[in-house]
């Protein structure tokens, strides 16, 4: 028996030593541009959504099963951690703070009809709201009514929590599924694509991360968002 364990230790040795290659498991990969947050590419399956920002490299991740929240900036070499339900995401917005309330305010009615976009099954849901609900000190009578329509992918991969942190970080309305396309106007038919989707095909997300070593943890949402200077590649930041 000694003699056994003596043969197979060096083996055993060796497979402690030897770096664990990260697991990758196929998933959805979407192209969307956000009108608040801007461009990503979305990786997302049953146990892990990942979401990257073009331009900056802005990482917003979480994977089964306690689909905790991991936020990367890479120009800035800072991350945090916490639960999903604890992202707002109003600090990775882009633009004015008035487009976002109006996005956000839009009640979609829910369980509408379905339909097929870029091949697969989506639920298209409508909203109406007027202007002045959400704005004080407007004229009811006279207040435009926004509206809206929303397309949501007809799965549920990914807890419901975690679908409300990705619509937190592009200022959409929290829907139950993930979001493919978001529009709203108002009546002078003005329309603006909250979200487009652009493409659509397989692709792999990694089921675990590593956050470099030099990379320095901070306590809030507002420290690991704001955008530093210059572009970085957020592609290094998680174990393939």
């Amino acid at each position: 028996m000694r003699k056994s364990f003596l043969l197979i230790l060096p083996l055993l040795i060796l497979a402690f030593l030897l770096p664990v290659a990260s697991r990758a498991a196929d998933a959805f990969q979407f192209t969307q541009v956000s009108k608040l947050a801007g461009p990503y590419d979305l990786f997302v399956s049953k146990e892990a959504l990942k979401a990257i920002n073009r331009d900056t490299g802005f990482v917003l991740y979480s994977q089964a099963p306690d689909w905790q929240i991991l936020l990367c900036n890479p120009p800035r070499k800072v991350y945090a951690t916490m639960p999903s339900d604890k992202f707002t995401g109003n600090m990775a917005h882009t633009i004015s703070m008035i487009d976002a309330v109006t996005i956000e305010h839009l009640q979609f009615v829910p369980g509408s009809k379905k339909e097929t976009l870029m091949g697969l099954q989506v639920i298209h849901s409508t909203a109406s709201i007027k202007e002045s609900e959400f704005r004080t000190g407007l004229d009811p009578t006279t207040a435009r009514v926004w509206s809206g329509d929303c397309w949501e992918l007809d799965q549920h991969l990914v807890p419901v929590r975690v679908c409300h942190a990705l619509q937190r970080l592009y200022g959409l309305p929290l829907r139950n599924n993930l979001p493919l396309r978001v529009l709203y106007h108002d009546l002078d038919k003005t329309m603006t694509a909250a979200l487009e989707t652009f493409k659509c095909k397989q692709g792999k997300v990694d089921v675990s991360y590593s956050v470099p070593p030099n990379f320095k943890k901070v306590s809030t949402e507002m420290e690991v968002c704001a955008v530093g200077a210059g572009k970085g590649s957020a592609l290094d930041l998680l174990m393939r």
